[in-house]
């Protein structure tokens, strides 16, 4: 039934049965346009940005020999592992204003660009994947014990054929829905 009333229509949409969520592969560097699964999304997926260049403990510079080396190694352990890190005390700052906000309005099928702040030639969006929909608390990392510490898992990293610089907002995890130079 065709309905012109927007509120039918929510409510419809609100009693309807989701079996399946919405599948998206990465092609070529590009998100392809062709969906699998049966689903109904009435909206294009979120864009987010997760970082990887926040300040670690002095076990960790240590343990590594630098901060940057520290930093390199998160980042190679979330391309092999198919996760971006996000470090937040529940409660804390980096909780409330954008971890929380990203568990609250990030879906399967979002699309998140890895960044590393620590990388040879210059800090870089390097890699994109599709969000799985699932974050987890980690205790390891690395191989070395973490607290605070939250898995956002992707089907797999691709490699962006350009890295960029990125939004230069300085946040682990936010939105870049619309922000050009992520697509």
């Amino acid at each position: 039934m065709i309905t012109t009333n927007f509120e039918t229509f929510s409510q419809r949409s609100k009693e309807m049965a989701w079996t399946k969520t919405p599948s998206q592969k990465i092609d070529g560097g590009w998100v392809s346009s062709q969906w699998g699964g049966n689903h109904m999304r009435f909206e294009e997926p979120k864009k987010w940005h997760c970082g990887n260049g926040g300040e670690v403990s002095d076990e960790w510079k240590c343990e590594f020999k630098s901060h940057g080396k520290a930093r390199k190694a998160i980042y190679q352990e979330s391309l092999d592992k198919n996760f971006c890190i996000v470090g937040a005390s529940e409660g804390g700052g980096r909780w409330k204003n954008q971890l929380q906000p990203f568990m609250n309005r990030a879906r399967k099928g979002d699309i998140i660009h890895l960044h590393c702040s620590y990388l040879p030639t210059e800090r870089s969006v390097t890699h994109k994947g599709i969000f799985t929909g699932e974050f987890v608390k980690r205790d390891i990392l690395c191989g070395m014990d973490v607290e605070h510490t939250w898995a956002i898992n992707v089907d797999e990293w691709t490699p962006i054929s350009s890295p960029f610089k990125g939004s230069g907002r300085q946040a682990t995890i936010y939105e870049v829905t619309d922000h050009e130079d992520y697509n």
